[in-house]
This record gives structure tokens, C-alpha cells and sequence, in this order.
């Protein structure tokens, strides 16, 4: 069977890195859709909004180009956690949700993915089903498979924070991937990475039981 026709034109593409490097830069309010045009040396300086329709369609579109850029990975990643006996293991799950982004370099060696991912979860991201944990659901199967079985690792918590968590375990290991693309590139990438992952793990799988309660817990009504 041939391999699919990929979702996103070469054309299309460019505009897509070239606005996800820019909102990386300076945050998806900060760049207007004909700056975007204007820095992927396109001639119309409509050709963004004539592609992708507005600021959401855009972002909609960077994620579900990126999901693709890394469901093959994620495949790879599965079928060999499997035949190790450890699509139950969170630990492994979420290596399999969080490395992935690693491969998603600019040219300059940075994550420009991991800076717009956050700069979007911030402020535009909603997760109305389990399917849209950490976005694209339909277009990409072997990440809904992984958040699915994060999910039946974390017992009888709720779905709203099953996506909780799992959104969060992600944004506390790309904080820690950007803060050394940009700040802390003389340290050992990884064991930095690795040291992140380890704590988003311990945060994913917190339980409800054991735990001391909050001295000043009526601080966190809002």
C-alpha cells in the first residue's frame, strides 16, 4: 500500500514553520498573519490567511503538522515498548509522548515546536474528550494510542485530570527542553532531559492517597 499523500503541500509547510518559529519567538498574539507571510518570502501577503483561514486555523494547522511529524517515531516507539512487555508502564509511556518533540529541530538547532506548543497551551488549548489529550486525535493515531493507555495507568482519577496531567507532565518537560535551548546549553542535556522527565513522571502518577495536606491550602481558591 502506497503511504499517504502528506496533509500539508510544500508551500503550505513553509508557512507553517515559518509561523511556528515566530510564535515561538514572540508568542502566538505577538505575530500578525502577514508578518508570517511577509518572513516565509511569500509574494501575497495574504497567502497565510487564503491558506489557513485565521491565527486558529494556523495554530490548529502547526499542530496537526507536527502530531504527523511524529506519529512514526511514536509507531517505533510502541511496537518495541510492547515487545518489552511495558505498554503499562507510565515511566515509558510518557517517553513515548515526550521524546518524540527531540527530533522537531530548527535550523539552528533549537525546538521551535516545544516554544510554540507552550506559548499555545497557555493560552488557546481545550481538551473537551479524551481523544483530544494532547491534540489531533483523528490524524494521529499512535499518539491517542499512547495518551490512552497513560490514561488506564492513572486508575480511577477523572478524565479532566487524566488530561490535566498528561498535558502538564508534557509542558514541564518541554519548559525544561527550551530553558536549554536557550539558557542552560553549557549543562548536560541529558541528564537535564532526563531529570525533567523523571519529575513530570513523579507528577503524572501522584496519587490521591498519602499525601500530607496543604498548610495553606485556602491560598488555592481562586
Amino acid at each position: 500500500m502506497a503511504d499517504p499523500a502528506p496533509p500539508f503541500n510544500a508551500a503550505k509547510r513553509h508557512l507553517l514553520l515559518t509561523a511556528e518559529r515566530l510564535f515561538a519567538q514572540r508568542g502566538c498574539e505577538g505575530v500578525s498573519l502577514r508578518e508570517i507571510a511577509q518572513a516565509a518570502g511569500s509574494r501575497n501577503n495574504n497567502a497565510v490567511q487564503y491558506h489557513f483561514g485565521s491565527r486558529e486555523g494556523v495554530m490548529a494547522a502547526i499542530h496537526v503538522c507536527r502530531v504527523g511529524d511524529m506519529e512514526t517515531m511514536r509507531e517505533a516507539m510502541l511496537a518495541r515498548a510492547g515487545a518489552e512487555g511495558l505498554l503499562g508502564d507510565s515511566l515509558t509511556l510518557l517517553q513515548i509522548l515526550c521524546l518524540p518533540h527531540l527530533a522537531l529541530k530548527g535550523e539552528d538547532g533549537s525546538h521551535p515546536y516545544a516554544g510554540f506548543l507552550v506559548h499555545y497551551v497557555m493560552r488557546h488549548w481545550r481538551a473537551p474528550d479524551p481523544q483530544a489529550a494532547v491534540g489531533a486525535g483523528g490524524v494521529a493515531p499512535a499518539q491517542r494510542r499512547v495518551v490512552e493507555l497513560i490514561a488506564a495507568t492513572l486508575g480511577d482519577l477523572s478524565p479532566a485530570f487524566i488530561r490535566s496531567r498528561s498535558m502538564l507532565a508534557l509542558m514541564l518537560f518541554l519548559n525544561a527542553l527550551l530553558r536549554h535551548d536557550h539558557v542552560d546549553r553549557q549543562l548536560g542535556g541529558a541528564a537535564l532531559l532526563e531529570d525533567a522527565l523523571r519529575s513530570a513522571h513523579a507528577a503524572l502518577c501522584q496519587g490521591a492517597t498519602g499525601r500530607a495536606p496543604l498548610l495553606f491550602a485556602d491560598m488555592l481558591a481562586l
